[in-house]
């Protein structure tokens, strides 16, 4: 099959959603499919006639609106929305926490979303959701027929295993630690988590592309001294592992996030997560969830001694995430 990702880079922003179609553009060319990866500014009908799939990786509403089908066979359509959704289905709650303000972006995505998005989204063959949650999301709010989604939760990445199965290096020096890797932006919450750990025996790790939130979080540190905490910086996926495996625990203290990809990796190598705000999981032992602000997240964190170790997961490999893909795109 000729399939088009209509995806940002990865080279150009390393976020878990270009990774992951990245990967999974990979495989699928590894099994001799045709494939493309296209910016979603960049799609021109010309792409979309040529495929027998056009999967958008992530909600990108204007392409979507531009290419999405109009009573034609070929191409199909599938959407990967990534938790796109997320804070439209659960505004109420976000409110209620306290630590959310809804953003200009947010009041434009919604709009469009009520007005032109539920018939636009409705033409789409096939939605690939992380989980059942998501999937009730997708049709409450966006009207999408349940028997076009399923379900393939986000898988950790080729890279990622490649580095944890490797000899494990040195840990960080300087006592114990609680770690994060992601984007440097507002929404992911860092400076709560500073705050957190203000009154706390942990030092805290951050590592990961600054998109415009570190001279915020500098300031924000400078109101609580006795913090310990230290930028990284990017880092290679063998010292990501490292920072992962030496943590007491990995914090992703973010307002919402769907299923982060740094969960998944933390329970691959046995370390606990605590995952904050609105998310899509993941769930069970070993995960500690608690509201995103700074006393929730330090009661989550003053938690972690009286909790029994947890072995480490199996994760979703990209493997079986294609098995699972191809067979939902042949239903």
């Amino acid at each position: 099959m000729e399939f088009v990702f209509v995806s940002d880079s990865p080279e150009q922003v390393r976020g878990g959603i270009e990774r992951h179609a990245a990967a999974l553009a990979a495989e699928l060319r590894g099994r001799g499919h045709g494939v493309r990866l296209v910016p979603p500014a960049e799609l021109t009908r010309r792409d979309v006639d040529g495929a027998d799939w056009v999967v958008f990786d992530g909600v990108r509403r204007l392409a979507m609106l531009r290419h999405a089908r109009r009573g034609s066979v070929r191409p199909r359509f599938a959407v990967i929305p990534h938790g796109a959704f997320l804070e439209e289905a659960h505004v109420g709650t976000l409110r209620q926490g306290g630590v959310w303000t809804p953003t200009a972006r947010f009041h434009l995505r919604r709009a469009f979303d009520r007005s032109v998005g539920r018939r636009v989204f409705a033409r789409f063959d096939r939605w690939i959701a992380l989980n059942e949650s998501e999937a009730a999301d997708l049709v409450r709010l966006c009207g999408v027929p349940a028997d076009r989604i399923d379900p393939i939760g986000p898988f950790v990445s080729p890279e990622f295993l490649a580095a944890a199965a490797g000899p494990p290096g040195p840990a960080p020096a300087g006592g114990p630690y609680v770690c994060s890797v992601a984007r440097i932006e507002r929404r992911k919450n860092f400076g709560a988590l500073i705050e957190a750990v203000s009154d706390l025996p942990y030092r805290f790790l951050l590592a990961g592309q600054d998109r415009g939130g570190l001279a915020e979080l500098v300031a924000t540190a400078r109101n609580f001294p006795a913090a310990q905490w230290e930028y990284l910086g990017t880092i290679p996926e063998g010292r990501k592992v490292d920072l992962l495996r030496g943590a007491e625990a990995v914090v992703i203290p973010s307002v919402a996030e769907g299923v982060p990809a740094l969960a998944l990796e933390a329970r691959a190598l046995g370390r606990p997560v605590v995952l904050a705000g609105v998310s899509y999981g993941p769930e069970g032992p070993g995960v500690v969830r608690c509201g995103a602000r700074a006393s929730a997240i330090r009661a989550a964190l003053e938690s972690l001694p009286r909790r029994p170790p947890v072995p480490p997961d199996s994760p979703l490999t990209v493997e079986r995430a294609a098995d699972q893909f191809l067979a939902a795109l042949g239903r």
